[in-house]
């Protein structure tokens, strides 16, 4: 059984472009809101290699995650993998 931050992430999965630009309108007023970031990190994961610019905002929520809340239980999941070689000069 998916735990709960799972879900919240494959709950990003499905997430309409209006969706997503009133989550990101969440997080920019919210910072700490991490159940908002992780539904972003699940809709970012899925699309990150098709969308040009959904890279570089997967990588900004994840580096935020590192930085301010390393105890996010999506931390250490899939949905906040960064790769040194497939993404060169995020880290």
């Amino acid at each position: 059984m998916a735990s709960n931050v799972q879900k919240l992430a494959m709950q990003g999965r499905r997430l309409t472009p209006e969706e997503v630009a009133e989550l990101e309108k969440k997080v920019a007023d919210q910072p700490a809101d991490i159940d908002s970031r992780t539904k972003l990190l699940g809709y970012y994961f899925l699309c990150r290699r098709e969308q040009p610019d959904a890279e570089k905002t997967h990588q900004r929520h994840v580096l935020w995650l590192i930085e301010n809340a390393p105890e996010a239980e999506i931390m250490g999941t899939p949905f906040v993998t960064i790769d040194r070689i497939l993404q060169p000069g995020c880290l």
